[in-house]
């Protein structure tokens, strides 16, 4: 396994968008204790993407949680843009993933209740935007994804590679730094996943910085510079991907 450094700022004054070190995460299971995440280290740089595989119960969407404040780790330390996630309260860690991350999650988590727009729209919710701004946003990233003649559709009336594109609309609409995705191809078949894989290629382009959790190996590789395989919360393999 290649070797994991700690990485300082660099000699041009930059530093890693994300600096994870020593991240533990353990959980009470009745009188048991299981470790989910061990000792894991890994930096992530400014506009680069970095894809998680392995099992199930690898540890993947465990450190997705902990990466998007909805989880704090028993150990160790996250850093985004500089700041340490442990010093941020519970106020702080919703400001955080209202501006600075985009998730996009597998079983795309739209309202059913809610059309495209209006479900895009409450990605800017929590940001203070005025009613206007956020329709016009909404409907320009919608757009964008290729749904701007699906806009006033529930998610009903829609396929399900057309959910994940409002999913990633959703998630885009804030204009994050960090995009976390969470087997985004995991419920699609194999035309909509190319689509999708296409979208999140055209986003990372665009430099976010990309997170992905996958068990497509060939959609890890074709999206993500580095790609860590995870078995039983440790990284076991490092490999940078051929693209």
């Amino acid at each position: 396994m290649k070797p994991v450094h700690d990485t300082p700022t660099k000699p041009d004054g930059t530093s890693p968008l994300l600096r994870v070190r020593n991240l533990v995460r353990r959980y009470s299971s009745g009188a048991n204790e299981v470790v989910a995440l061990s000792e894991l280290t890994v930096d992530l740089e400014r506009g680069h993407s970095l894809a998680l595989v392995g099992r199930s119960g690898s540890g993947k969407s465990t450190l997705l949680n902990l990466l998007a404040g909805l989880d704090r780790p028993s150990s160790g330390s996250i850093e985004v843009n500089g700041r340490d996630l442990a010093s941020l309260n519970r106020k702080e860690l919703a400001a955080y993933r209202a501006s600075e991350v985009g998730i996009i999650f597998q079983a795309f988590q739209l309202i059913p209740h809610r059309t495209a727009l209006q479900n895009v729209e409450l990605g800017l919710a929590f940001i203070g935007n005025g009613r206007s701004e956020r329709t016009a946003r909404a409907q320009a990233v919608l757009e964008q994804v290729g749904l701007g003649d699906r806009v006033q559709h529930k998610p009903d009336a829609l396929s399900g590679g057309e959910k994940q594109r409002v999913a990633i609309a959703r998630a885009l609409v804030k204009n994050p730094t960090l995009l976390l995705a969470d087997e985004p191809t995991g419920n699609l078949d194999r035309e909509s996943t190319a689509d999708i894989a296409r979208l999140l290629a055209a986003t990372r382009d665009s430099g976010i910085s990309l997170i992905l959790v996958t068990h497509d190996l060939d959609l890890a590789e074709s999206l993500c510079e580095t790609i860590l395989e995870l078995e039983y919360g440790r990284v076991v393999q490092r490999r940078e991907a051929v693209r």
